[in-house]
């Protein structure tokens, strides 16, 4: 029975939340958990429980997503049909800035043509005065750079006031929950999205991650790690089919979103699009029950991407607690209860878990919209974006270019690729373009567009390649305009001893190998955001000395790449052949050459490394032992610059298959010229473990383990070596198969030492062994081996048997 307000039931705190439960009605609970509106979800008035407001993207606010709930009340507050001002909306979304801000100033004909205006007025006012009321006095979000430039900054902390200005904003908006930070793999350089994510490599991604979620939750806002998981394509993009193994799962796909959980206290997760395995991911009860709630202790709330619960009972089953978009009704889940399909006390669980965070949000905490502060924003975007940009090229030190005359070229100088497209589209105020930015540095008299090369010290030549949600590139290849617009400034440049430099303003890898050493310099400026202009000024000038790194492998082809065999699949299914080897892990094992690896990143200083150093040689992985690595590190050139400092292990011998490295710590440091400092990190049993898919948990074999330090994955400028002790899962028994028993000289000596010679000498067994070679000691034992030990005594076979057994034991691998 439905309950009132007199019943003096209300949401107060987290206390109330099973009271507010048993006073919902079943038709409130189900509303609870889907979608009243684009992205607002429904709440319950009478018992204090208000909706929440969302957006996409952690780059900054998609203003279309907040349109889409603004629409329907501005149509209804008019008396309009709610559903009116829909294609006004999506007409401004193709249109971008100028359009929303012309609605916003009420001028109607900018917006759709002057045919419709007139027709179109009484939506369009509605609409107008709705945006006028609910955005800030200070007009459009800010547009961050994108999460790829985070990952090339490789700055944790920088990764934390970016996540509190977007928070900030995000509160200036009217909004509770931030859909980002994405930290899907970039598994390939052609996916659509790889500009949202932070890396190529899990642990890399998890750190940035872990600390933008903090600065998100530090200012109240809840951020939504995504797609969980394996949401590394956009072809096939719904429900599409990933066969991964589960070691690729665990080891490259899953440790980002287990840090966001299990280090940023992420509050919520969302759910993803494709299938792994043959299982949807908002429909699978393994991965957020089994994974996310029982394996890594998440107590927030699940959200589906827009549209990926195909089945809304299975899904509210599996554990997704609550299903977007809206309008969504009710009455299918409130119907699935009746009959049987789907228990009551499942609906309890999702409707605690959402109002557990609910409780901790502005919605509920009383919201308050701060002002924003576009000064701090900007300064926010400026810093990240020159921290993210890395200087690929500079020959005979072309850059910094302090003073003279520059002559700009290309499209992208003055229309620059801020950010991508979908999700992460975000409309801001007032850009800065290149050739705003270097006009503010050096003069406008001394930057002219498309000038006389040799009227100029420099040549900028800007080119660009975006992406986005919805599909994935057709190829790396950049277009054929741009490519002739290089190669004839470059030619310019040589013929009049004018430096070239060229701004690579691209979402991902782009194919350059076969002009880049024609040029002077490169920098790769990614989609880095309204401040781009600005930016590039700064390293340009060398106001600011760069110090972004890779945070992929930068291929000479597209063929190179691990995945170009197998992305984006066929037939709506990708194999991830590749396995574990993604990235670096693949180039450096297969010794293939990328253009740039991973970690690259020149600057105009020099480091050095030295000391490399162990707290001790030998390290207990079953006693929780750890061991402390130190660097020291010094600025032998003539600038204040910034280093990122990267520690990889190897694996010296395995069991099984390893990749040659993998990052483990990195630590960004800057120095004065001839400052010193010593970088520290921490290695322990996690950081050497692989997982075993037959054994269902993470190993660490004993044995040898190497240390490197450099500044990329292939820059190495220290090494050492220690030993982990412990019981070792791979150690020879009488259970390991014969072929690697007879491949074993220390085995084979154990086992001469205690059977006749004829045992090793029987052609019979090493034809077995070839054969089959997974037959194990234990079955041999008591077939050929038995043979040869019939004049002894049971007893005696026993004895020699347990020698045998005890010895294999104790070999160690090296």
């Amino acid at each position: 029975m439905a309950q009132t307000e007199a019943d003096g039931t209300r949401l107060t705190g987290v206390e109330a939340i099973p009271q507010v439960i048993r006073r919902l009605t079943l038709t409130e609970k189900a509303a609870l958990c889907c979608g009243q509106l684009s992205f607002q979800t429904h709440g319950v008035p009478r018992l204090g429980i208000p909706p929440l407001i969302m957006a996409d993207g952690h780059n900054g606010i998609n203003i279309f997503h907040l349109m889409g709930n603004y629409a329907p009340h501005a149509m209804e507050r008019a008396g309009l049909d709610r559903g009116a001002a829909g294609p006004i909306v999506a007409r401004l979304r193709r249109a971008g800035r100028p359009a929303v801000e012309a609605l916003w100033r009420g001028e109607y004909d900018a917006v759709v043509p002057e045919a419709q205006a007139e027709t179109q007025r009484p939506v369009l006012e509605a609409l107008a005065h709705e945006l006028q009321q609910e955005l800030p006095v200070s007009g459009l979000p800010t547009c961050f750079p994108t999460g790829i430039v985070a990952g090339a900054s490789w700055d944790s902390e920088l990764a934390t006031e970016y996540g509190r200005a977007v928070a900030l904003e995000s509160l200036a908006f009217g909004m509770d929950i931030m859909l980002g930070p994405n930290v899907n793999i970039h598994r390939d350089p052609l996916g659509g999205r790889v500009f949202e994510s932070y890396s190529e490599d899990p642990y890399l991604t998890g750190r940035i991650a872990v600390r933008y979620i903090q600065g998100v939750q530090k200012e109240g806002v809840a951020a939504v790690v995504k797609h969980f998981a394996a949401n590394n394509q956009e072809t096939s993009r719904l429900g599409g089919e990933q066969k991964i193994s589960e070691r690729a799962l665990r080891e490259i796909y899953f440790p980002a979103f287990k840090a966001a959980i299990q280090e940023g206290g992420c509050w919520m997760v969302m759910s993803a699009y494709n299938r792994i395995n043959g299982e949807a991911c908002a429909l699978s009860r393994r991965l957020l029950t089994g994974v996310l709630r029982d394996e890594w202790g998440f107590r927030g709330f699940v959200v589906s991407d827009w549209g990926a619960a195909y089945d809304r009972v299975a899904a509210l089953q599996a554990g997704n607690d609550l299903e977007m978009p809206g309008p969504l009704d009710p009455a299918p889940i409130v119907r699935a209860v009746n009959v049987g399909q789907l228990a009551e006390t499942v609906l309890d669980e999702r409707v605690a878990a959402i109002l557990g965070i609910l409780v901790r949000l502005p919605g509920f905490l009383g919201r308050e919209r701060p002002p924003l502060d576009r000064d701090h924003s900007r300064r926010i975007a400026r810093r990240l974006a020159t921290d993210g940009m890395v200087l690929l090229r500079n020959q005979g030190e072309a850059l910094p270019f302090t003073a003279g005359k520059l002559t700009v070229f290309g499209a992208n100088a003055r229309d620059p690729i801020a950010t991508g497209q979908g999700s992460a589209g975000v409309v801001s105020p007032t850009p800065v373009s290149v050739l705003e930015g270097l006009a503010a540095r050096f003069g406008a008299d001394n930057v002219v567009f498309e000038g006389a090369v040799q009227a100029a010290g420099l040549a900028v030549v800007c080119i660009g390649a975006g992406s986005g949600e919805a599909s994935d590139r057709a190829t790396m290849a950049l277009p054929e305009s741009d490519m002739d617009l290089v190669r004839k400034i470059a030619g310019e440049c040589r013929q009049h001893g004018v430096r070239c430099l060229i701004l690579l303003n691209v979402c991902a890898p782009v194919e350059i190998a076969d002009w880049v050493g024609e040029v002077d310099a490169v920098l790769l400026t990614w989609m880095a955001g309204m401040e781009i202009g600005h930016a590039v000024a700064d390293v340009v000038s060398g106001d600011v000395c760069p110090s972004g790194k890779l945070p992929l492998t930068w291929p000479r082809y597209y063929r190179d790449a691990p995945t170009s065999p197998y992305f984006p699949g066929e037939f709506g299914e990708t194999v991830y052949g590749e396995d574990i080897f993604v990235g670096y892990r693949y180039y450096d094992t297969a010794g293939v050459d990328p253009l740039y690896e991973f970690g690259f990143g020149l600057s105009y200083t020099q480091f050095e490394l030295s000391d490399l150093r162990l707290s001790a040689d030998t390290v207990d992985v079953d006693a929780g032992g750890e061991l402390t690595v130190g660097v020291d590190v010094v600025n032998t050139g003539s600038r204040t610059g910034r280093e990122v400092v990267q520690l990889y292990v190897r694996d010296v011998r395995s069991s099984v298959r390893k990749a040659a490295k993998e990052l483990k710590g990195f630590n960004k440091v800057e120095l004065k010229p001839g400052q010193k400092t010593t970088v520290n990190y921490t290695l322990g049993r996690d950081d050497l473990a692989h997982y075993d898919t037959r054994r269902g948990c993470w190993c660490v074999e004993p044995g040898l383990f190497e240390v490197q330090v450099g500044t990329s994955s292939r820059d190495i400028r220290c090494r050492t070596r220690f030993r982990a002790v412990g019981l070792n899962p791979y150690a020879l028994n009488m259970g390991t198969g014969m072929a690697r028993i007879l491949q074993d000289d220390k085995a084979r000596a154990v086992l001469g030492k205690y059977l006749p010679a004829a045992v090793l000498a029987d052609p019979g067994l090493a034809a077995m062994a070839a054969s089959m070679p997974d037959v194990s000691l234990e079955r041999v034992w008591s077939g050929r081996i038995a043979v040869h030990l019939k004049d002894l005594d049971a007893q005696e076979v026993a004895d020699i048997r347990n020698r045998i057994a005890r010895e294999l034991a104790d070999l160690e691998v090296d």
